[in-house]
């Protein structure tokens, strides 16, 4: 991952498994329209995400929260924004700055 790239903090994520799964592939194309419009393209499939999951990472029950890794000026602006609509239904993930070291997955 690019040395340029910045984790943020998401909140208000599914504890489904399998919403978070369909939440992490929005939230990628979402995502990824976000980094082009601000001039920094980035295809939805290589954005990185951490989901925290109580049990299997792969299909363990939701904690709310997980980490996404953007471009810096992307993140910043989203964190400004505080808040990032993902579905046509207004599913929603708060946005805010990560604390702390946050190793990429």
């Amino acid at each position: 991952m690019a040395s340029s790239f910045t984790p943020i903090w998401l909140g208000n994520l599914p504890h489904d498994p399998d919403k978070l799964v369909q939440a992490e592939k929005d939230l990628a194309t979402v995502l990824a329209k976000a980094c082009a419009d601000m001039g920094e393209p980035v295809d939805a499939k290589d954005l990185s995400f951490r989901f925290h999951t109580r049990g299997s990472s792969s299909n363990g029950q939701g904690l709310g929260f997980g980490f996404a890794w953007l471009p810096s000026a992307v993140a910043q602006h989203l964190v400004q924004l505080g808040r990032l609509t993902y579905t046509e239904d207004a599913d929603f993930a708060t946005v805010r700055e990560s604390r702390g070291a946050v190793p990429p997955p």
